[in-house]
């Protein structure tokens, strides 16, 4: 049981690191950093972090790579966040981050770190008013559990199964969310329909606009390699095909479409054209009882991260909160887009109606079949939306005018709703693996406490503990 078993400081079981204490310049390619931003818990992700170049890699990593195992951990701020690092990619460390480097390397010292009982400790002593920090020696200090050998490998093994289990489903949503996105931009990017009809229909490369002909011409050569045997890809099915025009013209707008050049028929539009932007609002401080346990989920910017849904929200509103926002609720499906700071542009769709705060644009879509085409739209677009809002402005913001009025290109009504068919399966899917992280991670949050108390004791098999996972086949 719990107090039967001795603590030992994680500097007497761990190593830890500090990060250099200075803000570094990053560049646009080059080696990921990590920093407090990127530390949410669970697997590190290196695919949003910002970039630096050799030498500053270098200088950061202070010739010592993170390896497989070790944890990264926040000190400012969102201070108390631990990550786990499963990649042999190199990165470095920004600052107010420090290393962790276990000497056993099972993933029991990241389960201990994010338990409810370390959390105590860490909350115990972190310092700071306006900034909250945890220092280095406040780590080092951290009293951790150290049952048997074989009981913290049993431990690590059952949380782990869950853990890899959420991992993998990331993973397959991710994949689902690639498809998508490839058709996005084959249809409403590239144009790959409308090019293939045009050259169906008799027109060479030099017959297009000359801002169309390269495109054209490595069309052609696609259509080549297709009838070749030399690129296996299936065309699209005669009826959809015939959606699309096989002709261009020019709009007024040249950040739109080809320089400019759009399918022949299709509007160039706006965002407001696709339904009613909201902005957020957080209830007002005189009402009481605003925030409940369970309610409508209350969006804000630290609940949208790199998931297609915003399905795990730590805030609800009381129906006494709703009630004072009542004029910005959301509908189910409408898509949410972060508008100020340093995550500007984050998009995710509201898998329930719900209300987010102030810092959140919403598109209350008139059309559900809207829903797939403008949240990839947004998604594909976040560095515009970012630049849009920074234009003149020590932070970052992207006003509602300037949101709703984007320059948009709006399709045919038969393309959009031939795409959001076309799509479904595929966010379908990406919804259901999303609920079955989310039940997996009210399993183990449920475990750990208990395992890292000692409360709750393994069997040699472990096979009662990780049965929970059996219920959510790949």
């Amino acid at each position: 049981m719990a107090n039967s078993w001795n603590t030992k400081r994680i500097d007497e079981i761990a190593q830890v690191v500090d990060s250099r204490h200075k803000t570094p310049q990053y560049s646009d390619d080059g080696y990921p950093m990590v920093r407090v931003v990127d530390v949410k818990g669970g697997v590190l992700q290196l695919k949003d972090t910002k970039r630096v170049s050799d030498e500053v890699y270098a200088d950061f990593s202070k010739g010592r790579d993170p390896e497989i195992g070790d944890l990264i951990i926040s000190r400012v701020g969102s201070y108390g966040n631990v990550a786990y690092v499963n990649s042999s990619e190199k990165f470095c460390l920004g600052q107010n981050t420090a290393l962790i480097i276990p000497e056993d390397k099972s993933r029991y010292l990241y389960y201990a770190l994010t338990s409810p009982q370390i959390k105590a400790q860490i909350d115990e002593m972190v310092v700071g008013a306006v900034q909250k920090t945890i220092s280095l020696k406040t780590i080092k200090s951290l009293q951790i559990p150290e049952p048997p050998s074989e009981v913290k490998t049993k431990i690590s093994k059952v949380l782990s199964t869950i853990d890899d289990k959420i991992e993998l489903n990331r993973q397959t949503n991710q994949t689902l969310e690639q498809m998508a996105q490839a058709l996005f931009k084959s249809w409403f990017v590239d144009f790959d329909p409308v090019f293939d009809n045009a050259l169906a229909s008799g027109m060479a490369v030099n017959d297009f606009p000359e801002a169309l002909q390269k495109k054209a011409e490595q069309r052609q050569q696609v259509q080549q390699q297709i009838a070749n045997g030399e690129l296996d890809a299936k065309p699209l099915p005669e009826d959809i095909q015939q959606l699309f025009p096989s002709e261009f013209e020019q709009t007024h707008v040249p950040s739109i479409g080809i320089s400019g050049w759009v399918p022949k028929g299709w509007e160039t539009s706006n965002l407001k054209s696709f339904g009613k932007v909201v902005t957020g609002k957080t209830p007002p401080k005189k009402i009481e009882n605003a925030f409940a346990d369970k309610g409508l989920p209350f969006i804000t910017p630290s609940d949208v991260d790199s998931d297609v849904f915003a399905l795990t929200i730590a805030r609800h509103l009381s129906s006494e909160g709703v009630t004072s926002v009542k004029n910005n609720v959301i509908d189910q499906g409408s898509v949410c887009v972060t508008c100020i700071g340093s995550q500007m542009g984050k998009t995710v769709i509201a898998p329930y109606k719900s209300v987010t705060n102030q810092q959140l644009n919403s598109i209350v879509l008139a059309k559900q079949s809207y829903r797939n085409y403008v949240f990839m739209n947004l998604r594909l677009r976040r560095e515009e939306l970012f630049n849009l809002g920074s234009s003149g402005s020590t932070m970052p913001i992207l006003n509602k005018s300037s949101f709703e009025g984007l320059n948009t290109l709006k399709p045919t009504e038969l393309v959009l709703n031939e795409f959001s068919k076309v799509t479904e399966k595929l966010i379908d899917k990406i919804l259901l693996g999303s609920h079955q992280n989310e039940e997996l991670s009210k399993v183990r949050d449920t475990l750990l406490p208990k395992l890292i108390s000692g409360e709750l004791t393994l069997p040699a098999d472990n096979s009662k503990c990780t049965a929970a996972t059996e219920a959510y086949p790949s």
